[in-house]
């Protein structure tokens, strides 16, 4: 029987199949954004910061079985972990709560807005929680000292002045940038276009205006006889249908 160290388990598999794929995830939204396809952005910003958040946890081997595509929650747990000292601006929850309130909306069953700036928050949220997605308190010889000096190199003031600075050794988006294959040139202009912490581009306001949408689901309860049996509806329109009368 091959043998392997826990913390081997958990970094490969938080590496490859949560950190590398959110990195693709993050990509594949900003592109979204620019081509003004506004549901696809939402869906892959919600992918991108929750399997982020799921990286960290798994790196530091914290339970998150049941938190399925709740990002919110998985936020929250990332937050309880002590040695991480987490820094990152007060505007990121709330950006964080609409990914989970409008990110799982594959069937328009729910409505949605995007506004101009969302571009900018998605690139700060997935810059300060990426940051985090490394062992930095695993393992048994993982002394406070040794976890503090981590902690510290990843907090330095100096990426709060040049993020572009910041980088995860073996990362996805860093292979990207230095543009270690030449079929990753379309990524790696998707990625850098307008992007104030993998670029050297300080903030540039995108002009547009914001759109909102909202879903039939919400606007017609009357809809629910003629869909149901056909299509999987969520439980709260279908309960408040029948509520007003429509079975």
């Amino acid at each position: 029987m091959r043998r392997v160290r826990p913390e081997t388990a958990r970094g490969t598999f938080a590496t490859m199949c949560f950190r590398d794929v959110a990195d693709r995830d993050y990509i594949a939204a900003r592109s979204a954004h620019r081509l003004g396809l506004h549901e696809p952005f939402l869906w892959g910003a919600a992918q991108a910061v929750e399997k982020y958040l799921k990286a960290i946890l798994l790196f530091h081997a914290v339970p998150a079985e049941r938190v399925g595509h709740n990002v919110k929650q998985a936020l929250t747990l990332v937050q309880r972990i002590e040695c991480l000292d987490l820094r990152w601006p007060e505007e990121l929850p709330v950006f964080v709560h609409r990914l989970h309130l409008m990110g799982p909306n594959r069937y328009l069953e729910n409505g949605y807005s995007v506004e101009s700036g969302d571009l900018h928050r998605l690139d700060a949220t997935v810059w300060h929680v990426r940051r985090y997605c490394l062992p930095v308190g695993v393992g048994s010889a993982a002394s406070a000292e040794s976890v503090a000096r981590r902690v510290a190199a990843i907090n330095r003031d100096l990426f709060d002045r040049h993020p572009e600075r910041y980088r995860i050794p073996g990362g996805h988006l860093e292979e990207v940038i230095a543009l270690k294959r030449e079929d990753w040139k379309p990524a790696r202009t998707a990625l850098m276009w307008r992007n104030a912490y993998y670029s050297r581009t300080r903030l540039v306001q995108i002009r547009w205006r914001s759109e909102s949408r909202n879903s039939p689901l919400l606007l017609h309860p009357e809809f629910y006889p003629h869909l149901k049996g056909l299509v999987q509806l969520p439980r709260a329109y279908a309960a408040r249908s029948e509520e007003l009368g429509y079975n």
